[in-house]
């Protein structure tokens, strides 16, 4: 009981054998073919419901080659808990559609067989498996733009200062007719998240190092200076970039990240860390006594919780492209959207005040063709404009932010900021594939209330429960997106009656 203080000889010291934790790689040993089956269909289901995101591979990626590196099993010990919360997050499931809880689900059934097979596992898997979590990689992606914009003020306010000057607009920062941008990659999901799973690696090494474990508040607390630490160094980078001319996509761009997280993280964290666990370092005694769980209870578990993987999973699966134009929604306001907008060649049947209103001219900007895609998502197209209008989320889901739609079809984000056009507050950005250049604007909106930032309408979801649509225009070029935006002003036009589902003509 108490701290333990240890000398630079710790280490060598004696521990019995059945005071050792069993690590990677005599589990891997022991490892049998029905263990690589159980453990493959969990994994098997996750891919064929095609729940892997693009935001949330690079941190799955991390997490399966950092794995090995930190996993620790107790065999003395066993425990029910990853069973019954993957039985829990499979019964929620059924309620709430969240693509965070199938990924808990799928993780919690994984653990909870190898909890069974080999026991107790290490308090910092159970970090990893919330670091790489696609609701941690969502809040970094898309609450860092704020971070990256005031990174990009205190980098200009620096510059000035040192008498290089340099001009800010959004994630932007141009000097000397160059432009660098503060992309996601560098101060959001990757740099973050890379330098909180290594940090784990880390403190593994020195736990495993001097025969000790840290406590869930001092890994906290090595976890809250990484990210002080993983703004500075982005800072430190961002200088460099721009005061040394050094371009993106080049070698050396990548160099010169790696180098500044190296030496303004990752070192001064291990030394850190070391100097943390010597000090405030627990030997494992009482912990490592033995206990066991009933196995018919542990395996029911197991077995629940991958059922229900499979039951659940057909929700993520997208709908036979055939079958849409039958399908009807309930959040859009029948009348109103018509009153905006005319639908070329559609087909209206059913839907009285469309035939009132429709107008098949071709070469009018204000006619659309009318499609609804997956997910209830209503898609609006002419020559010259892409407008989706995605359904209302619940404050804790995903809102099919565009970031991520845009990127899943090969186009990148560059020159992203905020902006206002006739009250409505909006992001805009350029969209960059190959040779093409689109423009892109979106906001979030319930009736007359308009918000671009996520914070607010969950805050106003979660209080009132208010209903925002997400609303983004695309046009070939930024004069066009102006101008369609100020057509559409903030109005009744998404209120709440059912709207049967049309297809319009090839």
């Amino acid at each position: 009981m108490g701290t333990h203080y240890f000398s630079g000889t710790t280490h060598h010291l004696d521990v019995s054998k059945k005071m050792k934790s069993a690590v990677f790689k005599d589990v891997f040993k022991h490892l049998k073919i029905y263990d690589v089956i159980a453990l493959s269909l969990p994994v098997v289901v996750f891919i064929l419901f095609k729940f892997i995101k693009q935001q949330s591979s690079f941190s799955i990626l991390l997490a399966i080659m950092i794995f090995p590196l930190i996993v620790r099993t107790n065999p003395k010990q066993k425990s029910l808990r990853f069973g019954i919360a993957a039985l829990i997050s499979g019964l929620m499931l059924l309620r709430f559609h969240s693509a965070t809880l199938y990924y808990f689900l799928t993780v919690f059934v994984l653990m909870a067989y190898s909890e069974l097979r080999w026991g107790k596992l290490n308090s910092l898997i159970i970090i990893l498996i919330f670091l790489v979590s696609p609701a941690l990689s969502n809040i970094v992606y898309i609450w860092s733009f704020p971070l990256r914009m005031e990174m990009g003020r205190w980098a200009g306010l620096i510059l000035n200062g040192i008498h290089f000057p340099a001009s800010i607009s959004g994630n932007l920062i141009t000097r000397n007719g160059e432009t660098f941008s503060i992309d996601p990659a560098c101060m959001g999901l990757h740099l973050i998240i890379t330098a909180q799973v290594l940090l784990l690696a880390i403190i593994q090494h020195h736990q495993k190092k001097w025969n000790a474990q840290l406590n869930a508040l001092s890994i906290f607390i090595l976890m809250v200076v990484t990210i002080f630490l993983s703004f500075i160094s982005n800072l430190i980078r961002i200088l460099t970039l721009v005061v040394f001319r050094i371009e993106e996509g080049t070698a050396l761009h990548d160099v010169t990240g790696i180098l500044i997280l190296i030496l303004y993280v990752l070192l001064p964290v291990y030394f850190l860390s070391a100097l943390v666990i010597k000090k405030a370092g627990r030997k494992e005694t009482e912990s490592l006594q033995r206990s066991s769980i009933p196995f018919n209870p542990a395996v029911a578990l197991v077995i629940a919780g991958f059922a229900l993987m499979i039951i659940n999973g057909f929700s993520f699966l997208d709908p036979n492209p055939n079958d849409l134009h039958k399908r009807k929604i309930t959040w859009v306001n029948t009348d109103e959207i018509y009153e905006l907008i005319h639908y070329k060649n559609a087909d209206v049947s059913g839907i009285h005040s469309i035939k009132n209103n429709q107008n098949n001219s071709t070469n009018n900007h204000r006619s659309f063709e009318f499609r609804i895609l997956k997910e209830d998502i209503i898609q609006l197209k002419n020559r010259e404009t892409l407008i989706y209008i995605k359904p209302p989320a619940d404050f804790y889901q995903g809102s099919h932010d565009p970031r991520y739609c845009w990127q899943g079809s090969g186009y990148e984000f560059v020159e992203m900021k905020p902006e206002i056009f006739s009250g409505i507050h909006v992001f805009t950005a350029r969209l960059v594939k190959d040779s093409s250049n689109l423009f892109t604007a979106w906001w979030y909106q319930d009736n007359n209330k308009t918000t671009q930032h996520e914070w607010d309408w969950r805050w106003d979801a979660f209080l009132n429960r208010a209903k925002y649509k997400l609303i983004n225009v695309t046009c070939e070029n930024r004069e066009k997106l102006i101008q369609t935006i100020q057509e559409i002003q903030p109005n009744d036009y998404l209120n709440t009656k059912d709207l049967t589902a049309v297809r319009s003509e090839d």
